[in-house]
């Protein structure tokens, strides 16, 4: 249910489309910022998305090296590939490991956020 900040603004799930744009999603599989499950048939992935939403974007230097340093280790599902064997979905934590379900674990948040740090460090890109 989208019903705090971490669920609704924070990453959960990187989605990498055929052009290599990305959709960044929020706990609920909607973009991050989207805080009703209404605009989830948008973003089924069997649809492709053309709207006029801003919600994908290219970036310099993003590669599935980077999509593999980011996701959840301790889930064997973490990342989804496609039939080309490309990296289709990348979750950066599960219900073990959410951050905000492991209050008294810091370390969860210590990951989460070395996560955050490197896409942080991308430029928009062609």
């Amino acid at each position: 249910m989208l019903d705090n900040f971490f669920r609704i603004c924070m990453p959960y799930c990187i989605k990498i489309k055929e052009d290599n744009s990305i959709i960044v999603l929020n706990r609920e599989y909607v973009p991050i910022g989207f805080n009703h499950k209404h605009w989830m048939h948008h973003f089924d992935k069997n649809i492709d998305i053309n709207s006029n939403l801003p919600i994908k974007t290219k970036y310099k230097n993003f590669s599935e090296k980077l999509l593999e340093s980011i996701a959840d280790p301790n889930d064997a599902g973490a990342i989804i590939r496609d039939e080309k064997n490309k990296i289709s979905e990348v979750y950066l934590y599960n219900d073990a490991t959410n951050p905000t379900s492991n209050i008294k674990d810091n370390n969860c948040w210590n990951i989460y956020f070395e996560k955050i740090k490197k896409l942080s460090s991308f430029k928009i890109g062609e």
